[in-house]
């Protein structure tokens, strides 16, 4: 078997490189035959803005997005968002709860309609999982809660159904990991865990599952500052092992997306992490997280760009053509800057195209919409502000 994978791991990125270029010959011959590489533009579409925040996070439910932040008064304030057909962003409903330090939102894929769960750093320093219903007008509706032990940072993903995973820095810096599920009636219970070294960052992404545990990927910066990535199962009981890990240079910020990639055979995820480096400068990085048992994690090509403060990450896919990352970051002048990148199957990170925009800001988060061109960027300007703006992505050869 240990053969096999290490023969699958050899050979895939000569498989899939070969895949590949048939299928983007198909696509360019459809677009236009005979053209060039291809581009992207990145074109601004609707904006929206609200009030003083100190933090943000986002997750998208279809063509809705809600917004989870830390408002100007310390407090916690959900605020369900519609993007129109013409790229436009209406407000819709909100909700709030109390006082945070910081804060996380995924959302389920609940047969009970569209929902969420916030993950926060209450004001006394405790984990607190909040589940909320979005209803169809956009209302926001508390459910259940459940509390944690004291922790300095959280991140969290949805695995599957009502299952969710929190990405803690405990009260001893240490990664903890704790799987979470939501009853049909939005309660929530707490169920495995597990732990990991000393960090003083974390990110977090959902993957495919193996069999039938779930698989996810943490990415963290480890106490002595380098990058460090850990695949992990979740059991149908809720219980988390440890599988393969990967590390890379010195970080001083992370955030991560899963890739649909178009290759063949498909025994191996494709993540990518966005750094910044601890230079001060825009890395892409893209991972392979095998589907055996062992989870294995291989690094695949990686990009070096401009300097940045910030740094957020989420996918595009173009009709025709496989997922694009996107870089949402704020550059070392301030400024919102969206990077569209060609991932391929991991072989491959060229820059596609690039879009600016003002004001200055000074955190941002970005995600992608059920329309697959689409992304939203949510950012704290420089006066303090939350500001949302639809971005569509399309390609030219």
């Amino acid at each position: 078997m240990r053969r096999k994978m290490v023969w699958n791991f050899e050979m895939r990125r000569f498989i899939n490189m070969g895949v590949r270029m048939c299928l983007l010959l198909l696509v360019i011959t459809f677009i236009q035959p005979g053209s060039a590489s291809a581009q992207a533009t990145i074109e601004r579409l609707g904006d929206a803005s609200a009030g003083a925040i100190s933090q943000v996070a986002m997750t998208a439910l279809g063509n809705r997005v809600v917004t989870a932040v830390r408002t100007g008064g310390g407090y916690l304030k959900l605020i369900a968002w519609q993007v129109t057909s013409g790229g436009e962003i209406e407000r819709l409903g909100d909700a709030t709860a109390g006082a945070i330090g910081e804060v996380a939102i995924t959302s389920l894929s609940s047969m009970e309609g569209d929902r969420v769960v916030t993950a926060v750093r209450t004001g006394s320093g405790y984990l607190k999982l909040i589940v909320w219903q979005v209803t169809g007008q956009g209302q926001i509706e508390r459910l259940g809660d459940a509390t944690g032990n004291a922790i300095d940072q959280v991140a969290m993903a949805s695995v599957g159904g009502n299952r969710v995973v929190t990405a803690c820095r405990d009260a001893h810096s240490n990664l903890k990991l704790i799987a979470w599920d939501v009853s049909a009636q939005g309660q929530i219970q707490a169920l495995g865990s597990a732990a990991a070294g000393a960090i003083s960052q974390v990110a977090i992404v959902g993957l495919r599952a193996v069999g039938s545990d779930a698989r996810m990927l943490t990415a963290v910066r480890t106490g002595s500052g380098y990058l460090k990535l850990i695949a992990w199962d979740v059991s149908a009981q809720g219980q988390i092992e440890r599988k393969g890990d990967a590390a890379a240079g010195a970080i001083s910020q992370v955030a991560m997306t899963f890739v649909t990639t178009l290759g063949f055979p498909p025994e191996a995820e494709v993540v990518v992490t966005a750094v910044r480096t601890s230079s001060g400068f825009l890395e892409p990085i893209a991972w392979y997280v095998d589907d055996y048992a062992s989870g294995q994690v291989t690094r695949g090509a990686s990009a070096v760009a401009e300097a940045i403060s910030q740094v957020a990450a989420s996918t595009v896919r173009p009709a025709f053509m496989p997922d694009m990352l996107v870089t949402a970051v704020a550059t070392s002048s301030g400024l919102l800057r969206l990077i569209v990148w060609d991932v391929g199957t991991g072989d491959i990170m060229d820059s596609l195209g690039v879009a600016d925009a003002t004001p200055t800001i000074s955190q941002v988060a970005v995600t992608n919409l059920a329309m697959q061109t689409r992304v939203v960027t949510a950012v704290r300007t420089n006066m303090g502000y939350l500001q949302l703006t639809v971005w569509e992505v399309k390609m030219s050869p």
